[in-house]
């Protein structure tokens, strides 16, 4: 499958960067590494509102954020991240999850999951 070229300079520039493969990255090292792609990709298309908030959940809270893009609102998605409990955040997927807002439905949720390692005591 032949990539776009700025598809293809994203996978030239994160392999001529690579540090280790992402398996073997302690935790702190996969967090970084994911702030610096979202500096990479930018901020993403504009949103007619960008809100945080905290749903209580029985530990403590969770941090949400809600985009919405310009028109009409017609529907809500909630979008999950992966990470393994272990790395992501409402700010490193921000650009990816505003594109899908203004592309794809007019309305979204992004909840950050809880990083067992910082939230709960485990082995």
């Amino acid at each position: 499958m032949t990539l776009d070229l700025a598809t293809r300079a994203l996978v030239e520039n994160s392999q001529k960067n690579a540090t280790k493969p992402r398996h073997l990255m302690t935790p702190a090292e996969a967090r970084e590494l994911l702030v610096g792609l979202g500096k990479v990709l930018g901020k993403g298309p504009e949103v007619a509102r960008k809100e945080d908030f905290d749903v209580a959940v029985a530990e403590g809270s969770i941090p949400v954020r809600l985009l919405v893009p310009p028109g009409k609102l017609r529907a809500l998605l909630i979008y999950f991240h992966g990470g393994g409990w272990v790395i992501g955040s409402n700010d490193e997927f921000e650009p990816m999850c505003r594109e899908i807002a203004v592309r794809a439905v007019p309305s979204r949720w992004r909840a950050t999951e809880r990083l067992p390692s910082i939230h709960f005591l485990f082995p």
